[in-house]
């Protein structure tokens, strides 16, 4: 792929990072499911862009109304036709069952990206949390929340900063030594 080439398909791949967040808070599954390859596995939801459908349509029935803001999109290219990449992002929700109840959470979403019949789509979207805080909440009232990380299902593993690969390395060794000091 030439320098053109690749930062044309950059900025359709930041597209779709984009794109994939106004459907989500516009409630479009259609919309969602048609960034996603045709034969996208959705586990216990079903194979394909239908499971990311049935995916969705209960995901976003928890929400009344979301708002997710994408930033800090690092790509990096396998080949001509995959890619893998990072993408940040605040995210607020709306709680259906409680009306005063927000959350707003710090998020990453590490994808894997494919280029499909001229057509950049994700090939898995895996999202990790910072934490996650609640405005409003019974129990909660406003304070940070920092969840358990689950052992199974989509948000499955460990949790930000944790899982990128360098953080842990940087606590475990010493400070360098200032020179002259």
């Amino acid at each position: 792929m030439d320098d053109l080439q690749e930062l044309v398909a950059r900025e359709k791949i930041r597209q779709l990072a984009l794109r994939y967040a106004f459907c989500v808070d516009g409630k479009d599954i259609d919309g969602v499911a048609e960034l996603f390859a045709e034969d996208v596995d959705n586990g216990r939801y079903g194979p394909g862009r239908e499971g990311v459908r049935t995916f969705y349509d209960h995901v976003l029935r928890k929400f009344h109304c979301s708002m997710h803001l994408v930033a800090n999109h690092l790509i990096t290219f396998d080949d001509d036709e995959h890619a893998h990449g990072v993408v940040y992002c605040r995210a607020q929700h709306h709680v259906v069952e409680e009306p005063e109840h927000w959350f707003d959470a710090a998020l990453a979403y590490f994808d894997t990206y494919e280029l499909i019949g001229g057509v950049w789509v994700f090939r898995r979207r895996r999202l990790r949390q910072w934490y996650r805080q609640q405005i409003g909440h019974p129990d909660h009232g406003m304070e940070r929340v920092v969840e358990e990380v689950p052992a199974e299902g989509p948000q499955r593993g460990a949790r930000l900063p944790e899982v990128l690969p360098t953080f842990d390395e940087f606590w475990a060794r010493d400070p360098r030594p200032i020179p002259g000091a």
